[in-house]
């Protein structure tokens, strides 16, 4: 049965399982059926959450801007992503403007020139929920009508933007610089604490406020309905002592990014009997200075049992932790050849610690083919995969005839991976075979900058291309063994050279 005769019901349950680039690829592959399009371009049920996001698709992308301007009145949740200047020119010139979304509950934007075109939210203020603007120069005027906001994130530059006490706000995340026209005093009596539950503050202390301390601390404590709190400083270690004073006890998580050094906080710990929260991460920045400790342990504080990876310098209740971080796995003092024994000793000497990792990223590294496989398959919960500024097998670069490589594979397990990402790669012909005969499950694969290291794949026209070689070695796979099966790929995206 096609598409074309299903009911509705039955497409609209389809249509939304689909990003909607993917839908409007079908849009744009079904001209013929006008029911079909009517459909994807009504349904306002396919069009209450939007993900604006780059591609160089670009005459997709128009066709979306379409779309999206069509169904912007039943937009309930809009994400822009950081667009490049051809799909931000193509979005204006289908006449994007925020005022046209006035029943928005949610709105994330990630790009700089959108975020700064932003002046006023009074067109969604009776809806508007969820705030997050990551950019750090903002023109908005005030924010104080959105008397409806649960969670807000963006970068504190200016007093007035809070005279609303904000009584619903649940969620909050600030980026501060304290100076001389911005005291301690002034800021934290303006932030909302009433019901309050999540706190995440990334600040910088330019002035000498001696009182900076005291009225952080009172602010903690007015919030009683605090219960995570994440404090990060945006340069070197935090001059003053903030640690010292917490209430730990009433934590269910708590993050700490260049607060202090971790022997500091471990000997304020240890004599105090502190009980860290169940979810607990300290981070610095600066990485260690013992070259031959990158590795992952076990630490007891205060007979709490920790995950430490010092390289990063870094102590963890929670690797959930670091997943949510999003934290690089790479070689410490970006040297690739060790990186390859680091994480496979702690693959096969502490599994229990990284089994529950969910996100994967590696980034400035040398790989074996074995070392590779071990990664994507010892990671059972691992769904994600990103790969950038590596080198895989150079030891099998000599290898191309395809035949010969197929013999000499060994059998592997099955990866759970479904979406890998590929930037600045450069890896053997018998990696790409055996990347593809462990990933059934793939849904999603994306190349940027893939090159093949064996002698040269000659195309018909003598030329070699990075795009295209990476292709020639899928289809001359797909044509030596019945084993390469994506037959659950959704998504193939080819960047750039």
């Amino acid at each position: 049965m096609s598409l074309t005769e299903l009911p509705d019901v039955a497409l609209i349950k389809i249509f939304r399982t689909l990003d909607h680039l993917e839908l409007v690829r079908l849009y744009h592959s079904f001209d013929t059926s006008k029911r079909i399009q009517n459909l994807i371009q009504n349904c306002s049920y396919l069009w209450t959450s939007v993900h604006l996001k780059p591609t160089v698709d670009y005459h997709l992308f128009y066709y979306f801007c379409r779309l999206l301007m069509l169904n912007a009145s039943t937009i309930r949740q809009l994400t822009i992503d950081e667009l490049d200047l051809t799909c931000r020119k193509i979005l204006y010139d289908n006449e994007f403007s925020l005022k046209r979304f006035f029943h928005l509950e949610q709105l994330i934007i990630h790009d700089e020139y959108i975020c700064n075109t932003l002046q006023s939210l009074n067109f969604c203020s009776l809806t508007l929920k969820h705030l997050c603007l990551t950019n750090d120069h903002v023109n908005l005027n005030s924010i104080n009508t959105l008397n409806q906001l649960d969670s807000l994130q963006l970068t504190f530059y200016s007093i007035d933007i809070l005279n609303n006490r904000f009584e619903r706000l649940i969620n909050l995340n600030l980026k501060v610089m304290f100076d001389y026209e911005h005291n301690s005093h002034e800021i934290f009596s303006r932030l909302p604490r009433s019901h309050l539950q999540s706190l995440t503050l990334k600040f910088l202390l330019l002035n000498n406020d001696y009182n900076f301390v005291n009225e952080f601390n009172q602010y903690l404590f007015s919030c009683l309905y605090l219960h995570t709190l994440e404090l990060s400083y945006l340069h070197g270690m935090c001059p003053v002592c903030l640690y010292t004073n917490i209430d730990y006890a009433k934590y269910q998580r708590i993050l700490f990014i260049n607060i202090c050094e971790l022997k500091e906080m471990k000997n304020f710990i240890e004599p105090n009997r502190i009980d860290l929260p169940v979810e607990y991460l300290q981070l610095n920045s600066a990485l260690s200075t013992n070259q031959y400790s990158s590795h992952v342990k076990n630490e007891y504080w205060s007979g709490r049992q920790l995950i430490s990876l010092d390289y990063i310098q870094c102590v963890t209740t929670s690797i959930e932790l670091l997943n949510d971080l999003n934290i690089i796995w790479s070689d410490k003092n970006q040297a690739t050849q060790s990186f390859e024994s680091y994480i496979l000793r702690s693959i096969y000497n502490v599994p229990y610690l990284i089994s529950s990792i969910r996100n994967l990223s590696i980034t400035r590294f040398e790989l074996s083919l074995s070392g590779l496989m071990t990664i994507m398959t010892s990671f059972p919960l691992v769904t994600n995969f990103i790969i950038t500024d590596g080198k895989i097998d150079q030891m099998g670069s000599g290898m191309w005839n395809m035949e010969n490589i197929l013999r000499s594979l060994p059998n592997i397990s099955q990866s759970n991976i479904q979406t890998i990402i590929m930037n600045n790669i450069r890896m053997s012909c018998r990696t790409v075979v055996q990347l593809c005969l462990v990933t059934e499950q793939l849904l999603s694969l994306t190349i940027n900058d893939v090159r093949i290291l064996d002698k040269m794949v000659i195309l018909e026209q003598n030329q070699t291309d990075s795009r295209s070689s990476f292709l020639v070695v899928l289809k001359d796979i797909a044509q030596h063994t019945d084993q390469f099966k994506w037959n659950q790929m959704k998504s193939l995206t080819i960047g750039t050279l």
